[in-house]
């Protein structure tokens, strides 16, 4: 994913792999509750953001935890974060708007962000983090995805075509709806949302599902 600015590409985004987003850009980014946590039914108090005390990487890290359903890490790879709280009238300490902005060091074009989805389930072995070049994790990243879609699309030889770009994005639609197996999934799992896509499916079904259609 690119954001654009005119004709120059002011910040992107990469999967390093299922717990791990990777951005970088040159422009301030900023992750905002906007202040919608009650409106979404999330009491103030089941919501914390804060500093990471000595991270064990050595870089900034900023955590952002909402019960039961949200638990990220975010990690400045290169660049510096400013965490604003906009709105104390709730709770001096427990605010419902909140602000994350990652931007370049001073002296410096460019910042690396990673957002690390913390593993909550007992028993799970978690790799040491380990964050390569942004343009390693793309350019890996973009390997599984093609193979990814020609094992969902054998028939298909033209990705270019009409048909083919369809296909493409049909299979990046499921491919972004996966979940890896986790609490009372045993199995890799594709999420659907949309009417008659309301299912949990595995990947197999889909896969029969997909050439039926």
């Amino acid at each position: 994913m690119k954001w654009m600015w005119k004709d120059d590409i002011v910040a992107e985004a990469s999967f390093q792999d299922t717990r791990i987003i990777r951005l970088k850009g040159t422009l301030p980014m900023a992750f905002d509750t906007e202040g919608k946590l009650r409106k979404l039914g999330v009491d103030h108090w089941r919501t914390w953001m804060y500093r990471v005390p000595g991270p064990q990487s050595g870089m900034e890290e900023v955590e952002f935890t909402s019960t039961p359903d949200t638990s990220l890490r975010f990690i400045a790879i290169k660049g510096r974060f400013d965490v604003d709280v906009e709105n104390k009238s709730v709770d001096v300490y427990l605010p419902v708007n909140r602000r994350i902005t990652i931007s370049p060091k001073e002296g410096e074009a460019e910042w690396e962000l990673a957002i690390v989805e913390r593993e909550r389930e007992p028993d799970v072995v978690v790799p040491k983090l380990i964050f390569p070049l942004y343009k390693d994790v793309e350019k890996g990243m973009e390997g599984n995805f093609e193979q990814y879609a020609r094992d969902m699309c054998p028939w298909q030889s033209d990705w270019s075509s009409k048909e083919g770009q369809t296909d493409q994005l049909g299979c990046y639609v499921m491919w972004t709806s996966t979940v890896r197996p986790a609490g009372y999934f045993k199995k890799e799992s594709v999420l659907m949302s949309k009417l008659w896509m309301n299912k949990v499916r595995s990947r197999q079904a889909a896969l029969i599902y997909s050439n039926e259609y």
